[in-house]
């Protein structure tokens, strides 16, 4: 689940953009011509899908580094 969640949100990233652009509200109302800059909510999902996956990795001995700490059972 995680790695198709990393996969939309990248996909999402691609076509609209890392930033987005939204209008200021001044009592409830949206200001004429005036907007501001910020991070694609998709970032956040992408970037947390993807520490999430890379955790399941390294839990279970997936990684280069992690499979040199899995032992043998004898």
């Amino acid at each position: 689940m995680s790695y198709a969640r990393a996969v939309e949100a990248e996909a999402i990233i691609e076509r609209e953009g890392a930033i987005i652009s939204e209008p200021i509200y001044y009592n409830g109302k949206p200001v004429a011509g005036v907007t501001r800059l910020r991070k694609h909510p998709a970032v956040t999902v992408a970037a947390r899908s993807w520490l999430l996956l890379k955790a399941f990795a390294v839990e279970f001995g997936l990684t280069p580094a992690a499979r040199t700490r899995v032992s043998k059972i004898t």
